[in-house]
């Protein structure tokens, strides 16, 4: 399914990218988390053209440069794969949280469904 926020006319090109993590949780600053990031887009490098020309790991948020012919096969593959072994992480390491951020969950923006969304700027 692509994107909504990335033009099918204009998949191909060079973006500045935001991933957020739902509700602004910090999870990425523990148990090798970034690690996951960084393994992820170094795949995407050797594998599918990906061309990084920045990045900052935050602890609930990420931004990259980035260029690829196919933008939004990259934003749907990246944050498939990296929410699935951020989670697999989290049951792994810190099983509670997950817990705590259901339930604080009840009380947040109950129009944020993704557990990471995406904000696209046409650099």
């Amino acid at each position: 399914m692509p994107s909504i926020r990335v033009n099918q006319e204009l998949n191909e090109g060079t973006y500045f990218l935001t991933f957020t993590i739902k509700n602004w949780y910090y999870v990425l600053d523990r148990h090798y988390r970034w690690n996951i990031i960084a393994n992820s887009l170094k795949y995407f490098q050797k594998n599918k053209e990906l061309k990084l020309y920045g990045f900052v790991f935050m602890i609930n948020h990420l931004h990259l440069i980035t260029f690829s012919k196919d933008t939004i096969g990259f934003i749907r593959d990246f944050k498939k794969f990296v929410a699935r072994e951020v989670l697999k992480n989290i049951r792994q390491t810190e099983p509670n949280m997950l817990k705590i951020q259901r339930y604080y969950s009840k009380f947040s923006n109950p129009f944020c469904h993704s557990e990471m969304s995406t904000e696209i700027n046409s650099a």
